[in-house]
C-alpha cells in the first residue's frame, strides 16, 4: 500500500518534472528570503550602543565574555558613548562609557576631554550580553603618541 502510494507519487513527480523544479526553486527563494527578514530583525533589535557606527567595515571587533573585566590598549577613537581600543593582541573593541565613569591619571581625577586619540588606556568594568565592556574606571597611561608623519592612519588602513 504504501509502496504504490510511493510509486504514484514518483510518477507524478517525473511526468510533471519542470512544475517541480519551479516548486522547489520558489521554496528556496522564500527560506533564503526569510532567512535574511530574520537575521535583519534580530540584527536591528540589539543594543545601539553596542554596534560600531563608524568602524571600517574590515575591522574586527572582539567581544569579551560577559562577567567583570579588565582590557587595556591604546585609543584609536574618542566617541561620545565610549571608545574604540586596539587592544595588545591586535583586535579592536569597543569601550562603552557615560557620565557615571571615572577617569584618572597618575592616582588622580582627569575630566573625559583629557583622553585622546593615541592615548594608552586600562579600562575596568563589567561586560553585558552584547560582548563590550562598560567601564566604571578608566585609567590614561603615559602620554598620547604624536601622530607619525608618512604612516597610514591605524583607524583607516586595510587589516591583512
Amino acid at each position: 500500500m504504501i509502496g504504490e502510494a510511493l510509486d504514484q507519487v514518483l510518477a507524478a513527480i517525473a511526468r510533471h518534472r519542470g512544475v517541480v523544479v519551479w516548486m522547489v526553486a520558489l521554496a528556496a527563494g522564500l527560506a533564503l528570503t526569510g532567512g535574511a527578514a530574520l537575521g535583519a530583525v534580530v540584527r536591528s533589535a540589539s543594543d545601539p550602543a553596542s554596534t560600531p557606527a563608524t568602524a571600517p567595515p574590515s575591522a574586527v571587533l572582539e567581544t569579551l565574555p560577559p562577567g567583570r573585566a579588565t582590557v587595556q590598549g591604546v585609543v584609536l577613537e574618542v566617541r561620545p558613548r565610549g571608545l574604540l581600543l586596539r587592544m595588545g593582541n591586535g583586535r579592536r573593541t569597543i569601550v562603552i562609557t557615560d557620565a557615571a565613569t571615572i577617569y584618572r591619571r597618575d592616582g588622580r581625577s582627569v575630566p573625559r576631554a583629557t583622553l585622546q586619540r593615541g592615548q594608552r588606556v586600562l579600562a575596568l568594568g563589567h561586560v553585558g550580553e552584547a560582548g563590550f565592556l562598560r567601564a566604571r574606571v578608566v585609567a590614561l597611561r603615559g602620554q598620547p603618541r604624536p601622530p607619525q608623519v608618512g604612516l597610514p592612519d591605524p583607524t583607516t588602513a586595510r587589516e591583512r
